[in-house]
């Protein structure tokens, strides 16, 4: 089993610890609850968000749904550009490719327009979240011990999350 497959979706491997490994826990002060774990066997290393923490794979998982949408838009655009172009009577001339071609840019201009600024104000509310709240700062500090150790003992810097 592999550690760093970067799967599709959100998803993770299954959470295991033997009976005689040896584990760092880091615990939530205030709260009383693990947050983060590191096996000293296999060097694995697992997250628990909490709060208003948003998790690198959830951001990476929005940047591939934002992305499959807009591909699918773009596919729209290209079927109605193309039912347009089929139905003319005749064979499509030169001022009828680039009336094509000049509405498939101006649309995908428009779309990655929309989905860029979509995303920008995402990035900027997590980076806000993560400044500004107690929970999510946390969630950092925890993410960076552990991948302290996991480099430590010559490994990558995967850090499974779990829910």
């Amino acid at each position: 089993m592999t550690e760093d497959i970067n799967p599709l979706f959100f998803r993770s491997h299954p959470f295991f610890i033997a009976g005689e490994d040896a584990v760092n826990l880091i615990v939530n002060q205030q709260k009383g609850v693990i947050t983060g774990l590191y096996n000293e066997r296999d060097h694995s290393a697992y997250l628990k968000p909490d709060g208003m923490a948003v998790s690198s794979q959830q951001v990476k998982m929005m940047y591939k749904v934002f992305t499959g949408i807009f591909l699918v838009m773009m596919l729209m655009v290209m079927i109605f550009i193309c039912h347009d172009l089929w139905s003319i009577k005749g064979t499509p001339d030169k001022w009828d490719w680039l009336h094509a071609a000049k509405s498939l840019g101006g649309m995908a201009l428009m779309f990655l327009m929309v989905i860029s600024g979509i995303l920008l104000l995402t990035e900027v509310v997590t980076l806000l979240v993560r400044k500004k709240s107690a929970g999510a700062a946390r969630f950092v500090f925890v993410r960076q011990m552990l991948i302290q150790l996991r480099l430590r003992n010559g490994k990558n810097t995967v850090v499974q999350e779990i829910n």
